[in-house]
Protein backbone atom coordinates (compact mmCIF):
# COMPACT_ATOMS: atom_id res chain seq x y z
CA UNK A 1 0.00 0.00 0.00
CA UNK A 2 1.29 3.44 -1.42
CA UNK A 3 1.95 5.82 1.64
CA UNK A 4 -0.20 9.37 1.62
CA UNK A 5 2.57 11.82 2.41
CA UNK A 6 3.38 12.73 -1.34
CA UNK A 7 -0.16 12.83 -1.99
CA UNK A 8 -0.94 15.20 1.59
CA UNK A 9 2.70 17.39 0.77
CA UNK A 10 1.18 17.94 -2.76
CA UNK A 11 -2.02 19.14 -1.42
CA UNK A 12 -0.44 21.14 1.34
CA UNK A 13 1.66 22.73 -1.88
CA UNK A 14 -1.49 23.42 -3.94
CA UNK A 15 -3.45 24.90 -0.85
CA UNK A 16 -0.48 26.81 -0.06
CA UNK A 17 0.09 28.62 -3.64
CA UNK A 18 -3.79 29.50 -3.79
CA UNK A 19 -3.39 31.48 -0.22
CA UNK A 20 -0.53 33.27 -1.81
CA UNK A 21 -2.10 33.91 -4.98
CA UNK A 22 -5.04 35.35 -3.05
CA UNK A 23 -3.16 37.23 -0.80
CA UNK A 24 -0.88 39.00 -3.57
CA UNK A 25 -4.72 39.37 -5.00
CA UNK A 26 -6.14 41.27 -2.04
CA UNK A 27 -2.82 43.60 -1.70
CA UNK A 28 -3.10 44.48 -5.22
CA UNK A 29 -6.88 45.70 -4.61
CA UNK A 30 -5.84 47.28 -1.43
CA UNK A 31 -3.12 49.17 -2.57
CA UNK A 32 -5.24 50.47 -5.54
CA UNK A 33 -7.73 52.09 -3.00
CA UNK A 34 -6.25 53.41 -0.25
CA UNK A 35 -4.22 55.47 -3.04
CA UNK A 36 -7.71 56.22 -4.45
CA UNK A 37 -9.44 56.97 -0.87
CA UNK A 38 -7.33 56.69 1.62
CA UNK A 39 -7.16 54.55 4.60
CA UNK A 40 -10.57 56.07 6.20
CA UNK A 41 -12.84 55.87 2.87
CA UNK A 42 -11.78 52.35 2.17
CA UNK A 43 -13.71 49.36 3.74
CA UNK A 44 -13.20 45.51 3.72
CA UNK A 45 -16.02 45.52 1.81
CA UNK A 46 -14.88 47.14 -0.85
CA UNK A 47 -11.65 45.88 -0.72
CA UNK A 48 -13.17 42.30 -1.08
CA UNK A 49 -15.19 43.29 -4.39
CA UNK A 50 -12.52 44.79 -5.65
CA UNK A 51 -10.21 41.98 -5.55
CA UNK A 52 -13.08 39.44 -6.78
CA UNK A 53 -13.73 37.75 -3.28
CA UNK A 54 -16.12 37.66 -0.57
CA UNK A 55 -15.28 39.63 2.75
CA UNK A 56 -14.47 37.21 4.85
CA UNK A 57 -11.76 36.05 2.75
CA UNK A 58 -10.01 39.17 3.59
CA UNK A 59 -10.47 38.42 6.86
CA UNK A 60 -9.16 35.57 6.83
CA UNK A 61 -6.02 36.40 5.41
CA UNK A 62 -5.77 39.79 7.46
CA UNK A 63 -7.05 40.62 11.01
CA UNK A 64 -8.44 42.96 10.40
CA UNK A 65 -7.91 46.93 8.04
CA UNK A 66 -5.34 48.16 9.68
CA UNK A 67 -2.85 44.92 9.45
CA UNK A 68 -4.18 44.84 5.15
CA UNK A 69 -3.36 48.57 5.37
CA UNK A 70 0.29 47.93 6.76
CA UNK A 71 0.82 44.22 4.61
CA UNK A 72 -0.38 46.46 1.40
CA UNK A 73 2.24 49.39 2.24
CA UNK A 74 5.04 47.08 3.23
CA UNK A 75 4.51 45.52 -0.03
CA UNK A 76 4.34 48.66 -2.33
CA UNK A 77 7.47 49.81 -0.24
CA UNK A 78 9.26 46.66 -0.93
CA UNK A 79 8.84 46.72 -4.64
CA UNK A 80 9.91 50.96 -4.24
CA UNK A 81 13.09 49.92 -2.65
CA UNK A 82 14.22 47.52 -4.75
CA UNK A 83 13.85 49.21 -7.37
CA UNK A 84 16.23 52.22 -5.93
CA UNK A 85 18.41 49.53 -4.99
CA UNK A 86 18.84 48.46 -8.52
CA UNK A 87 19.30 51.93 -10.21
CA UNK A 88 20.85 54.16 -7.11
CA UNK A 89 23.16 56.20 -9.21
CA UNK A 90 26.61 55.17 -9.18
CA UNK A 91 28.47 58.37 -8.04
CA UNK A 92 28.33 59.27 -4.55
CA UNK A 93 30.10 62.74 -4.90
CA UNK A 94 27.50 65.71 -3.37
CA UNK A 95 26.64 67.51 -6.59
CA UNK A 96 23.44 68.47 -8.93
CA UNK A 97 24.39 66.21 -10.57
CA UNK A 98 23.79 63.27 -8.12
CA UNK A 99 20.55 65.47 -7.00
CA UNK A 100 19.31 65.26 -10.78
CA UNK A 101 19.79 61.44 -10.82
CA UNK A 102 18.32 60.96 -7.09
CA UNK A 103 15.28 63.46 -8.74
CA UNK A 104 15.24 61.45 -11.71
CA UNK A 105 14.62 58.20 -9.84
CA UNK A 106 12.33 59.04 -7.52
CA UNK A 107 10.10 60.62 -10.78
CA UNK A 108 10.46 57.40 -12.41
CA UNK A 109 9.24 55.24 -9.50
CA UNK A 110 6.35 58.10 -8.84
CA UNK A 111 5.37 57.00 -12.55
CA UNK A 112 5.41 53.71 -12.50
CA UNK A 113 3.67 53.53 -8.61
CA UNK A 114 0.94 55.79 -8.72
CA UNK A 115 0.32 54.89 -5.45
CA UNK A 116 3.67 55.35 -4.00
CA UNK A 117 3.09 59.32 -4.02
CA UNK A 118 -1.01 59.08 -3.28
CA UNK A 119 -1.01 57.08 -0.33
CA UNK A 120 1.37 58.91 2.02
CA UNK A 121 -0.14 62.74 0.60
CA UNK A 122 -3.23 61.36 1.73
CA UNK A 123 -2.40 59.88 4.72
CA UNK A 124 -0.34 62.73 5.82
CA UNK A 125 -3.18 65.52 5.56
CA UNK A 126 -3.87 65.07 8.96
CA UNK A 127 -1.95 62.75 11.65
CA UNK A 128 -2.65 59.65 12.93
CA UNK A 129 -0.93 56.35 13.73
CA UNK A 130 -0.54 56.06 9.04
CA UNK A 131 1.09 58.75 8.93
CA UNK A 132 3.56 58.56 12.02
CA UNK A 133 4.39 54.69 10.83
CA UNK A 134 5.14 56.06 7.22
CA UNK A 135 7.93 58.59 8.43
CA UNK A 136 8.91 56.41 11.09
CA UNK A 137 9.04 53.14 8.94
CA UNK A 138 10.14 54.80 5.39
CA UNK A 139 10.62 58.28 5.14
CA UNK A 140 13.29 59.42 8.14
CA UNK A 141 15.93 57.32 6.56
CA UNK A 142 15.44 58.92 2.67
CA UNK A 143 15.31 62.21 4.24
CA UNK A 144 18.86 61.69 6.12
CA UNK A 145 20.09 60.56 2.86
CA UNK A 146 18.98 64.01 1.25
CA UNK A 147 19.96 66.02 4.24
CA UNK A 148 23.27 64.87 3.95
CA UNK A 149 23.92 65.67 0.12
CA UNK A 150 22.73 68.92 0.85
CA UNK A 151 24.47 69.65 3.76
CA UNK A 152 28.11 68.29 2.09
CA UNK A 153 26.98 70.53 -0.98
CA UNK A 154 26.39 73.65 1.33
CA UNK A 155 30.36 73.15 2.99
CA UNK A 156 31.70 72.64 -0.69
CA UNK A 157 29.89 76.07 -2.37
CA UNK A 158 27.73 74.34 -4.61
CA UNK A 159 24.74 75.48 -2.02
CA UNK A 160 23.51 78.65 -0.34
CA UNK A 161 22.84 78.49 3.52
CA UNK A 162 19.08 78.16 3.65
CA UNK A 163 17.85 75.45 5.32
CA UNK A 164 18.24 71.96 4.10
CA UNK A 165 15.07 70.99 5.13
CA UNK A 166 13.22 73.79 3.02
CA UNK A 167 15.17 72.61 0.04
CA UNK A 168 14.54 69.03 0.77
CA UNK A 169 10.67 70.13 0.84
CA UNK A 170 11.05 72.29 -2.49
CA UNK A 171 12.18 69.44 -4.18
CA UNK A 172 9.60 66.87 -2.90
CA UNK A 173 6.43 68.44 -2.31
CA UNK A 174 6.61 69.98 -6.62
CA UNK A 175 6.71 66.73 -7.44
CA UNK A 176 4.32 65.01 -5.25
CA UNK A 177 1.40 67.46 -5.61
CA UNK A 178 1.55 67.55 -9.22
CA UNK A 179 1.45 63.29 -9.19
CA UNK A 180 -0.90 63.33 -6.18
CA UNK A 181 -3.16 65.83 -7.97
CA UNK A 182 -2.30 65.21 -11.48
CA UNK A 183 -6.03 65.19 -12.86
CA UNK A 184 -7.05 68.75 -11.88
CA UNK A 185 -3.32 69.86 -12.70
CA UNK A 186 -3.82 68.29 -16.50
CA UNK A 187 -7.50 69.89 -17.09
CA UNK A 188 -6.50 72.92 -15.78
CA UNK A 189 -3.69 73.80 -17.58
CA UNK A 190 -5.27 71.23 -20.43
CA UNK A 191 -1.84 69.18 -21.17
CA UNK A 192 -0.32 66.64 -19.10
CA UNK A 193 1.99 67.24 -15.74
CA UNK A 194 2.36 63.88 -14.68
CA UNK A 195 4.60 62.48 -17.62
CA UNK A 196 8.02 61.88 -16.29
CA UNK A 197 9.54 64.37 -18.88
CA UNK A 198 7.48 67.04 -17.30
CA UNK A 199 8.29 65.99 -14.00
CA UNK A 200 11.80 66.27 -14.59
CA UNK A 201 11.48 69.28 -15.96
CA UNK A 202 10.10 70.79 -13.29
CA UNK A 203 12.56 68.86 -10.70
CA UNK A 204 15.28 71.03 -12.94
CA UNK A 205 14.02 74.03 -12.82
CA UNK A 206 13.65 73.51 -8.66
CA UNK A 207 17.38 72.74 -8.39
CA UNK A 208 17.87 76.32 -10.25
CA UNK A 209 16.15 78.21 -7.97
CA UNK A 210 17.95 76.11 -5.47
CA UNK A 211 21.48 77.16 -6.71
CA UNK A 212 20.67 80.17 -7.88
Amino acid sequence: MSSPQPQLKATARARNKRGAAANAQLIEAAIRLFAERGYNGTSIAEIAAEAGVAKPSVLYHFADKEALWIAAVESLWAEVDRFFADNWPATVSPSRALLEAILDLFIDAAIRWPAYIRIPFIEGATPSWRSEWLVDRHFASHVTTTDRILRAMQRKGQLGNGDPVHFQAMMSSSINVIVAQSAMWNRTFERRFDDAASLKQLARLTLDKMLE
